[in-house]
């Protein structure tokens, strides 16, 4: 018996009409499960946010879930819920009384929307029904949430970007978010089994790839250049207003690729990220950084990344050869060893 493609895509097809017949996600606890994962994993490594605190006292606090409607591009209302969590010190009596920083991260669940809404939104996630999209959407929180509380930590550490967009924030949060999630994904092993395998995390990162190569994809050539002028300048650089700020699905992809390109597997790598976006003293402005800061294993590399990190090669053969974008004359990267940065194939 030959297998065809059509036979693939009919079985998926019948997994997906099951998915939306008798499953039903609980973003919300997916959510909270990789909060609770990024405050393990932060607890070790933002050592730059522990000065005069004792170690360790970085806790991502998670509350009850609100649901709330928003509209969406001032066309359609589709019901959203958000899952708000606290960035604080663990049994901190604040004398001051002031609130810790409070995060909203706001999804959808697709069960929960209308016929007409729910086929728009589908044609958005470029899912081919509603069961495509609560599978890829499960995907997509778990990989976005690490950024979220990334920009959590920022608010605890009083970090602040004058600029409007406040677009070297956005990119501080999005660098390290890709490395943040692997990182968190082997953590949840030992405290949920259950929760993220190592071929769920594998899959998890190939979606969000698949997507960050569409979404470079149908770029033109101006948005591109804008992307890299924001990126190799680490955010000092805002996109232009005319093409990407005043765009919003435009900028929310800027942020998306961004995690994957920076994205590594090493817990040494992330380190030298989170040491570079958390070294601004508190109250300090987040602009205010050389790139002689940011370790040369880490730096951002001429050309887009994802394209590299989707060939069927070795780390070494897709990174070894490739200059640093700001390195002037060009300086070519440290071979990769097992225990220092690498990648996703």
């Amino acid at each position: 018996m030959v297998l065809r493609v059509s036979d693939l895509r009919s079985a998926l097809a019948d997994i997906d009409a099951m998915t939306e017949e008798y499953v039903r996600f609980d973003y919300h606890h997916i959510i909270e499960t990789m909060i609770e994962g990024s405050s393990k994993v932060l607890n070790r490594h933002c050592s730059k946010l522990e000065r005069g605190r004792r170690p360790g006292s970085l806790r991502a606090f998670t509350a009850n879930i609100k649901p709330r409607a928003t509209k969406v591009d001032g066309k359609i209302t589709q019901f959203r819920r958000h899952t708000t969590f606290r960035i604080t010190e663990e049994n901190k009596a604040t004398a001051d009384h002031n609130t810790p920083p409070t995060c909203s991260i706001l999804y959808t669940d697709v069960l929960d929307l209308s016929d007409e809404d729910a086929q728009t939104f589908c044609i958005n996630l470029r899912c081919d029904s509603k069961g495509q999209a609560m599978r890829r959407l499960v995907y997509k929180y778990a990989f976005l949430t690490c950024r979220e509380v990334l920009k959590g930590v920022q608010l605890y550490a009083g970090q602040r970007d004058v600029e409007r967009f406040q677009w070297c924030r956005e990119h501080h949060a999005s660098y390290p978010a890709g490395s943040l999630f692997l990182a968190v994904c082997e953590e949840l092993k030992k405290i949920l089994p259950t929760a993220f395998t190592f071929e769920n995390k594998i899959q998890v990162f190939s979606t969000e790839l698949r997507e960050s190569i569409f979404k470079w994809a149908g770029w033109d050539i101006e948005i591109k250049n804008d992307f890299f002028a924001w990126r190799d300048s680490y955010g000092k650089t805002s996109p232009s207003m005319l093409r990407v700020s005043a765009n919003s699905k435009v900028s929310q992809e800027f942020k998306e690729v961004l995690c994957v390109d920076s994205c590594y597997v090493s817990q040494w790598a992330l380190q030298q990220q989170l040491d570079f976006i958390f070294s601004v003293r508190p109250a300090q402005n987040v602009r205010r950084f050389v790139n002689s800061e940011i370790a040369l294993q880490v730096r951002h590399r001429v050309g887009s990344r994802i394209l590299r990190l989707n060939a069927p090669t070795s780390s070494n053969s897709t990174q070894r050869d490739v200059p640093c974008c700001d390195a002037r004359p060009p300086i070519v990267a440290m071979c990769m060893q097992s225990k220092g940065p690498s990648e996703v194939s």
